[in-house]
């Protein structure tokens, strides 16, 4: 925890910063596309308790790249379509959403 005039907030998002680099520095293929997954989002975070408009969709994107490189096509694949779909559905659920039937 930072103390004295150094702002706690900033101090924290800069050192998932630097945690980043590191790693994005260190890291092959599939693990460099779910560092910049991480540091995307880290970004969103920042935005969005800054009170910033941010979309998310660098995140999204390297955490797919992730998938196709770690993965085999037709398994990486199904895996992206299959995140696309529960997340298209969440986005068409109706107002009762967690009413029990």
């Amino acid at each position: 925890m930072s103390t004295g005039t150094v702002h706690s907030l900033a101090a924290r998002w800069d050192a998932v910063d630097r945690l980043t680099a590191i790693g994005v520095g260190r890291a092959p293929s599939a693990a460099l596309y779910a560092w910049s997954a991480v540091a995307d989002s880290t970004v969103d975070a920042h935005d969005y308790l800054g009170g910033h408009q941010f979309s998310g969709a660098e995140a999204v994107a390297a955490a797919f790249w992730a998938h196709l490189a770690a993965k085999s096509a037709p398994v990486a694949e199904a895996c992206i379509a299959a995140a696309i779909e529960a997340w298209d559905s969440r986005l068409h659920l109706s107002s009762t959403r967690g009413a029990v039937a």
